[in-house]
């Protein structure tokens, strides 16, 4: 891992969380809309009938909708 060594030669301890910041606001935006937007998806779906609590296609449009919503969101 070549890399690993270069980074540390190059710019030290802090070279390995450049970016971090960046990245940890980009995830809680993400997160914050990804899990309530599946728990609702998954709770309409259910409550209206439309989808058993425990099917797999429940779970895959719940996630698909929520993904939807995340790609909105950091667009």
């Amino acid at each position: 891992m070549p890399w690993l060594y270069s980074i540390w030669q190059t710019e030290g301890i802090r070279g390995y969380f450049c970016g971090m910041d960046a990245a940890i606001l980009r995830t809680a935006m993400g997160s914050s809309v990804q899990l309530p937007t599946y728990n609702w998806t998954k709770n309409q779906l259910v409550g209206n009938a439309i989808l058993p609590g425990d099917s797999v296609w429940t779970f895959l449009a719940s996630s698909s909708v929520s993904g939807v919503c995340v790609v909105c969101s950091q667009r």
